[in-house]
């Protein structure tokens, strides 16, 4: 898998699992490990991940229940062309879609209803209560800029089935 510039592969540490990250970017912590922890996904679940990244929550997931499918959505195009070329280095694309989408317009996006997990691990830092990373991407990791906390349970709500479970990191 030939890798970009200013990009690394990194084992997941969890069955031989990898994935890329832009080193000059926003990379995966401790509360998505944290997250996917809490999530526990159940045989057969069909996954959703809201604002997906780098992809690391639907693979993670994967590696703790290999039933589950899922569909990551992301905002911004680059990180989610990375997302996907993770999912296909590992060769589970046939489980695992990325779309490049915004999610409060999931509903043009998405089927209604058609999830048993949603996930989502949001920004933490609400637009005008902090400083503002000067990199774009950061930026749109780390603060609310793109959406609130009420468009992400507005979009969840519209994925999930009846019973379904909404698991996010505040």
């Amino acid at each position: 898998m030939k890798i970009k510039q200013n990009e690394r592969i990194d084992d997941l540490q969890r069955g031989g699992l990898r994935l890329i990250q832009r080193t000059d970017a926003f990379r995966f912590g401790t509360d998505t490990v944290l997250l996917c922890h809490f999530a526990g996904p159940r045989r057969n679940d069909r996954l959703c991940d809201l604002g997906t990244g780098t992809g690391v929550i639907p693979l993670l997931l994967y590696a703790r229940e290999n039933t589950l499918t899922a569909d990551a959505l992301e905002i911004q195009p680059d990180m989610a062309e990375m997302a996907a070329r993770s999912v296909e280095m590992n060769g589970l694309s046939h489980v695992i879609h990325v779309h490049a989408g915004d999610l409060r317009q999931v509903r043009d996006l998405l089927p209604h209803a058609a999830y048993t997990l949603v996930t989502c691990n949001p920004p933490y830092g609400r637009m005008g209560d902090t400083l503002l990373n000067p990199d774009p991407s950061k930026r749109l990791a780390r603060h609310d800029q793109t959406c609130t906390l009420q468009d992400i349970s507005a979009a969840a709500r519209w994925l999930l089935c009846n019973g379904g479970r909404f698991c996010v990191m505040l």
